[in-house]
């Protein structure tokens, strides 16, 4: 049994898990293997804010959008909402002459529908719980 690999797996996964509980306090490595991924720059956030709306995970998307950016947020959840087809094929990021604003384009289309550009002012800022877009506007 000792030498079974399923069991020698099982001992690594323990042993890895129990070292990142032993080296950060159990409420930080907790928190932290929950909440995955945490943004360091900008342009994550604004990736992972269309990633979430592609994957129809609107509850998620709105959880990195605040202020502003919340009534272009449900604008969006709509028009996904309404064509189940649609998807984003790409987002380009261009950084602009302002302080953590962003143009941000987005090719989106489906099997049945033609490709549409869209192009939208992002402003990303610090907040209590992290990065977040604070204004979003439609160029």
């Amino acid at each position: 049994m000792l030498l079974n690999r399923h069991f020698f797996i099982l001992v690594c996964s323990i042993f890895f898990i129990g070292v990142i509980v032993w080296w950060q306090n159990p409420n930080t490595a907790v928190s932290a293997i929950a909440n995955g991924q945490s943004y360091a720059n900008p342009k994550a956030v604004i990736e992972d804010y269309w990633e979430k709306l592609d994957y129809r995970q609107f509850d998620l998307a709105s959880a990195l959008a605040s202020g502003q950016a919340e009534a272009t947020n449900s604008i969006l959840q709509q028009m996904f909402q309404d064509n189940p087809f649609l998807s984003v094929q790409n987002v380009e990021i261009q950084n602009t002459s302002a302080q953590n604003s962003y143009l941000v384009e987005i090719t989106t289309g489906s099997s049945i529908d033609q490709r549409k550009v869209l192009t939208y002012q992002i402003i990303v800022e610090q907040q209590d719980d992290g990065l977040k877009i604070v204004e979003m506007s439609h160029e």
